[in-house]
């Protein structure tokens, strides 16, 4: 019998169930809530009637039973209908790579050949195609994957004489094919779901729990009541500043938000006594090394010769062994391996492409070795965990858990495919929505909070989430106030000589404005701690060419031309790349031409149009030397009109172009400090604006002249903005405010990190290394 175990607090109610039978095995969903559940177990004293086992290892064993069966691994599923999909439909990895998901995401939900007919309306013909192709293949092989398993398990339950009792617990999710298992099971054995009473009075029709039975629940949502806890607001990224005063006797346990771990958090929560576990990918840094020496091999041309491709990893295998790179070395053994093996699977594999080349590195990914990062403490009594360790009985020390800014995202739905799709898929069994997660997890903090389990969270983490309304609705924060004093400065008190500044940029000054400390860095200090690959064509590379091809093309030519167009490009493209030394493969560079391309057409054909009908007078990359000879910096466009100046700089997109309130406050300078060097050498200004490269229409434009009729023919399709102020007002101000920073930074001493907000220093190349405990964050 198949049966939803309701418990009210927490799991350890089901002990009275498990004593009703001699055995049982516990089936969890990884090793991780394997050790969680046989821990809670063993708490109860009923180690000896159940034994924990994982879903994988439960399934591994049932089939063994049974005849033996033809399983594949996802590694070689990958390579297997990579190499149909080049056959049957084309060479296009990433569409390959989405029809692929889409394939395993259909297998979730029903593995009849039917649900391909009721999709075909949905997809596009290419992709109908390749997951009817994939599920031929499948049936031909009668290939078992994970999915198929959970099939032939609930056979071999309904075909035997199996007899122990199970248990099913820890999931966040159940698909269509586990939850027919469960219930195969359950017409042979008795089989238990145990799932807290104020989740299942909270689900619906489409969740998992409401798949596995018709039985009826009990309401306990009127037992809820409000629980007050202790909590503590930190600054985005500055956790670390502040954990000591949080708990002066560093005797701890921290429960982080997010459901796995990385180095880089646990260093910013770590004491010294502190166990962890974090999974490390031990051969991602060599693989990598590897897969850029082969990329060059493509830089010429779109194939290689499979016999001379081997040559060449046998001949970087043999470099790496000499020069005693033994990671590297195993990569590219490993790498020859799984080559030899793609080439032996058709002709069509005997020349490698770019696609083939995607397709093995994601298969070393899978197959390579993984390890883990563990703390070398001599007690576990203390320790950082994910946040499925909410459910652990802890028994020493404090306990925290940390929430980040970003953790929002984390619990709210993101559907790979259209909800079209995933309407049909709904009809064969649940979506795998974040309902059920956000619902367990509410649970979960209401018992780490009663057992007297405290918070920490980044200023921002619950502002517009309706999924952390709901989670702290029964929750009350009492907010410690946390003594800056108390913290220790990490700034080493040092006086700085102050600098008279020679030659005034923008660029310079904005700098100063953002952070002192980013300042000093970049100016006083001219640390350079950026480090640039020579194989990516990054946004710095494609924004000068960019506005190279509109100087180009709007100076020599009068009328629209595509080919024109695509000239000037690869023309100015291989002048650049060439002046900056970067190296790239040919798919790259045509990934970022045809970006270029997107960026730059509608700007010019606008510049064309009002050149043509207004005879405007267009400069571009104007020196403002030029007009006062202690300012340096270019203006992208400088616009002639009716005697008046009209000054424009290019942005790629909205990300770089400051908010309307951030630019009239002065906190983004550069356009004012241009305007004022033209006003002050005598020009009259008309109008000025930042142009998104990307969407024209989302430019930030304003228009001083209210007679002008420029932005009638330039840019028309942009809102034009007017100073709350006349011109001269404003810039009468900005100067007032200039001045002063100019002061400012000629006299600064100290260069104390004080960022303006904290995405200042989330794209400052200094953010990692900086001291920033002595200023808070605006």
């Amino acid at each position: 019998m198949l049966n939803v175990f309701q418990y009210t607090k927490d799991i350890t109610e089901i002990i009275d169930l498990v004593q009703e039978q001699e055995s049982w095995k516990a089936i969890c969903p990884s090793p991780q809530k394997a050790d969680m559940f046989r821990e809670i177990i063993n708490e109860l004293g009923l180690g000896d009637k159940v034994q924990v086992l994982t879903i994988s290892k439960f399934v591994a064993d049932i089939l063994a039973l049974g005849e033996e069966i033809n399983k594949v691994s996802k590694s070689q599923l990958l390579m297997d209908l990579w190499t149909l999909w080049k056959i049957k439909i084309n060479n296009d990895y990433e569409k390959y790579r989405f029809c692929f998901d889409l394939f395993t995401e259909i297998r979730s939900y029903s593995l009849s050949s039917e649900i391909f007919v009721d999709l075909k309306d949905l997809i596009e013909e290419q992709y109908h195609e390749g997951i009817t192709l994939f599920n031929a293949y499948f049936n031909s092989l009668e290939i078992v994957d994970e999915q198929r398993s959970y099939n032939l398990v609930g056979d071999l339950f309904g075909n035997s004489d199996l007899d122990m009792s199970y248990i099913f617990w820890g999931y966040d999710h159940l698909n269509a094919n586990q939850i027919d298992m469960l219930k195969r099971m359950g017409e042979a054995v008795e089989v238990t779901v145990p799932i807290a009473s104020n989740i299942l009075t909270n689900c619906d029709n489409l969740d998992w729990p409401t798949w596995l039975t018709t039985q009826d629940y009990e309401d306990s949502t009127s037992d809820e009541k409000e629980i007050e806890v202790r909590a503590y607001e930190v600054p985005k990224g500055r956790i670390s500043e502040y954990l000591e005063e949080i708990n002066e006797t560093r005797n701890s346990n921290i429960v982080h938000i997010d459901k796995t771990l990385s180095l880089q958090k646990i260093n910013s929560l770590f004491f010294d006594k502190q166990n962890f576990k974090v999974s490390y990918e031990l051969f991602n840094h060599a693989t990598e090394d590897v897969f850029n020496h082969l990329n060059e091999l493509f830089k010429q041309g779109k194939k290689l010769e499979a016999n001379l491709f081997v040559d060449k990893i046998s001949e970087i295998s043999l470099k790496y062994l000499k020069e005693n790179k033994l990671s590297e070395f195993k990569v590219s053994l490993t790498l020859k391996e799984t080559i030899q093996k793609f080439i032996e699977q058709s002709e069509l594999n005997e020349n490698i492409e770019i696609g083939d080349l995607k397709c093995v590195k994601e298969i070393l990914s899978l197959d390579l070795p993984r390890s883990s990062f563990v703390s070398l403490v001599d007690s576990d009594d203390l320790g950082i965990y994910e946040r499925d360790f909410l459910l652990k009985n802890f028994t020493n020390g404090k306990n925290f858990l940390f929430v980040e800014q970003s953790s929002s995202a984390s619990l709210q739905d993101s559907f790979k495919f259209s909800n079209e799709l995933m309407s049909v898929l709904s009809a064969f069994g649940p979506l795998q929505s974040k309902k059920y997660e956000v619902l367990n997890l509410k649970n979960l903090l209401s018992s780490f909070f009663i057992k007297g389990g405290e918070i920490i969270f980044e200023s921002g983490a619950f502002e517009n989430s309706i999924e952390w309304d709901d989670i702290l609705k029964d929750i009350k924060f009492d907010i410690i106030d946390i003594s800056k004093s108390n913290r220790p400065n990490s700034l080493e008190e040092k006086k700085y000589t102050s600098q008279k500044i020679k030659r005034i940029s923008a660029t310079r000054v904005q700098s100063y404005i953002d952070c002192p400390r980013k300042y000093y860095l970049d100016y006083v200090n001219k640390l350079d701690i950026g480090a640039r690959s020579k194989d990516i064509i990054g946004a710095d590379i494609k924004g000068v060419v960019e506005h190279d091809v509109i100087e180009n093309y709007v100076k020599d030519n009068s009328e629209w031309s595509d080919s024109k167009h695509l000239e000037i490009i690869t023309e100015s493209f291989e002048n650049i790349l060439e002046t900056s030394g970067v190296t790239s493969t040919e798919i790259m560079k045509k990934s970022a031409e045809a970006e270029i391309v997107a960026y730059t057409t509608s700007t010019i054909k606008e510049l064309l149009n009002a050149k043509k009908d207004l005879g405007l007078k267009l400069e571009f990359e104007v020196d403002i030397s030029d007009f006062n000879d202690t300012a340096s910096g270019r203006i992208d466009l400088l616009v002639d009109y009716n005697g008046k100046k009209y000054i424009f700089d290019f942005k790629r997109s909205s990300f770089g172009i400051p908010t309307k309130t951030d630019f009239e406050k002065y906190n983004k300078i550069q356009l004012w400090y241009y305007m004022k060097v033209l006003k002050d050498a005598g020009h009259e200004i008309g109008g000025f604006g930042y142009i998104n490269l990307s969407e024209l229409d989302t430019s930030l434009i304003y228009l001083c002249d209210e007679e002008s009729i420029l932005f009638e023919k330039l840019f028309s399709d942009c809102k034009v903005q007017k100073l709350k102020s006349t011109m001269e007002e404003a810039l009468v101000s900005f100067s007032e405010v200039f001045n002063k920073i100019i002061n400012d930074i000629e006299n600064e001493e100290k260069y104390i990190p004080a960022p303006k907000n904290a995405m200042i220093c989330s794209f400052c190349m200094a953010g990692p290394v900086c001291p920033k405990s002595d200023s808070e964050i605006d």
